[in-house]
């Protein structure tokens, strides 16, 4: 009796990780059908969570993958022209005010998900700084940010600062100019990872393989 009971909760797990792998899947996809570009960040954001957490040696979460794949989810409601110029822009108060919602609204989507609480929440705070400013505008600062959320604040940061054109180094040094907006320790080890990083290269597109990761943006001469 008891190894049957043990046999369906083991099955019982085994069908609600694959129902949550599932439902990420699904939602990622509509936001790389919507939003084309917030799916390609979402590429390397989920890249460089995955290697933080190693060089912050983090326990094993099921919660850090669907965290950086659903990030950018509330970007799907975004217009187009938005969309495509979104971090690249000068924005009118209502577009800042429109993209700076998108956090929001994905974590009220995913809070209607079981078990996605605590994701829902890490994507809410993404753009919260760790000295209280930013969204959303409530008095929650400091540790009492997810620290999923800290981390993508971070992430999030970088990468948008090489979108528009900077260096690693010079991505790195614009983050700790702004060091009150990060969790020091998230930076820290977010830094070293970086600079202690080797597998960088240059290929031509020819050469491009399945499974690499872009560091920027293909663009044509044109």
């Amino acid at each position: 009796a008891g190894f049957h009971q043990h046999s369906l909760i083991m099955a019982e797990k085994g069908l609600l990780n694959q129902t949550v792998r599932g439902i990420v899947s699904v939602l990622a996809e509509v936001l790389e059908l919507v939003n084309p570009q917030a799916a390609a960040h979402n590429v390397q954001l989920k890249m460089y969570m995955l290697q933080l957490a190693r060089e912050l040696k983090l326990k094993q979460s099921w919660m850090l993958e669907p965290v950086a794949e659903l990030s950018q989810l509330g970007t799907i409601v975004l217009p187009g022209v938005l969309a495509d110029q979104y971090e690249t822009s000068k924005l009118t108060a209502a577009e800042n005010d429109l993209i700076e919602q998108h956090a929001s609204l994905a974590s009220d989507l995913l809070e209607k998900i079981p078990r996605f609480e605590a994701v829902a929440r890490n994507i809410r705070y993404q753009d919260k700084c760790f000295n209280g400013e930013g969204v959303p505008a409530d008095d929650v600062k400091g540790a009492d940010i997810p620290f999923g959320a800290r981390m993508l604040k971070v992430v999030n940061d970088f990468i948008r600062a090489r979108e528009s054109g900077l260096s690693t180094v010079d991505a790195l040094r614009r983050l700790e100019t702004d060091a009150r907006w990060y969790d020091g320790k998230i930076l820290s080890a977010f830094t070293r990872m970086l600079l202690r990083k080797s597998d960088l290269m240059s290929v031509p597109v020819s050469s491009i393989e399945p499974g690499m990761v872009l560091s920027e943006k293909i663009v044509t001469n044109a």
